[in-house]
């Protein structure tokens, strides 16, 4: 656990004690937030030191959970966890005192959408709903996010350019949240689950113009060319959209959408500019495609089969099932 990020802290089980997660997570925002501006200020400036007294740690080295530990906290870095007994506290030092609490690394969410609110979802909101708002949402959830327990998420997909804005902002100490690894709008096909379809064609030629420029493809070159364009305002990761989606009118959520050689030529171009690559990806087909193709991860992967998942074994891509917003969808659908 050395050198690895700050911690953050909540009550097991969540459920039991809610306010006790909330005062820890507040507790290492005081303490990190300052801290990063400090150093920003004045960067010869040595790192403030902190010690953590954990009731109960769980570390993920182990299969064991570990009593009354010591966290020494280093600027915005571990420097030691130790027993108590070996690592004593000096006298007149800065303690955060969780002796009750559980312990446990900052969480990841590798599929997130910041800039959405689940509460308020409908196809609808593409033609009536502002950036602003798009901004709005997501500076909320970001602080709810890090609230939760997750310091850090992937964000794969928001418009131009919410996610790098974000990132950008949150890295600044500006606004509280995670760490984010950040998308732009995902490449589609024309009519594809990144389209605005279902709509009268008026409509639907109201999508925002630098949207359509960065998110819809039809053949290789476009996909090079709109690659080409993300990078260069500062995403770290391309999102694909391999196959047909849930939450998308015209397609078929197992439907292949991008051919083989324009997910090739994604991942190609992304990765001489060293982007990785999501490929969104329900139908059997379209996953092994973009496993051939040599996207880094799969988002959702639901019809995926035994030899789909052998081959991202044999290759070393990531699955992102994503099951919790399967469950979402379901418990909310009428």
């Amino acid at each position: 656990m050395q050198g690895t990020d700050l911690y953050h802290f909540q009550e097991c089980p969540v459920t039991r004690n809610r306010s006790l997660l909330s005062l820890a997570l507040l507790a290492s925002l005081a303490l990190a937030l300052p801290t990063a501006q400090a150093q920003k200020t004045d960067p010869a400036a040595p790192p403030a030191v902190t010690y953590i007294r954990a009731g109960h740690l769980f570390d993920a080295t182990s299969d064991n959970l570990r009593d009354n530990m010591v966290i020494l906290v280093e600027g915005e870095r571990i420097a030691k966890v130790a027993p108590a007994a070996e690592l004593p506290i000096p006298a007149g030092a800065s303690v955060i005192d969780l002796s009750k609490d559980w312990v446990l690394p900052g969480l990841i969410d590798c599929h997130t959408h910041l800039e959405v609110r689940a509460d308020k979802y409908d196809p609808i909101n593409d033609v009536k709903m502002t950036p602003f708002q798009g901004g709005f949402n997501g500076v909320v959830n970001a602080s709810r996010t890090l609230m939760a327990g997750f310091t850090s998420v992937r964000d794969v997909g928001s418009q131009p350019f919410f996610a790098v804005d974000l990132r950008r902002y949150i890295d600044e100490g500006f606004i509280p949240g995670p760490r984010i690894v950040a998308s732009g709008p995902p490449l589609s096909i024309t009519g594809g689950h990144g389209d605005m379809n279902g709509f009268a064609p008026a409509v639907s030629n109201m999508m925002y113009p630098a949207e359509r420029d960065f998110a819809i493809v039809d053949g290789p070159e476009q996909v090079r060319h709109a690659v080409r364009e993300q990078v260069k305002y500062g995403v770290d990761v391309i999102k694909i959209l391999a196959t047909g989606g849930v939450l998308s009118q015209g397609d078929k959520p197992g439907a292949e959408q991008l051919t083989y050689e324009e997910m090739k030529m994604a991942v190609d171009t992304a990765h001489a500019a060293g982007r990785k690559v999501a490929a969104h990806a329900h139908g059997t087909q379209g996953i092994k495609d973009a496993i051939r193709a040599g996207v880094d991860s799969i988002e959702h992967g639901s019809l995926i089969d035994a030899e789909g998942i052998e081959m991202a074994k044999a290759r070393g891509t990531y699955l992102v099932a994503d099951i919790y917003n399967d469950d979402y969808i379901l418990s909310t659908a009428p």
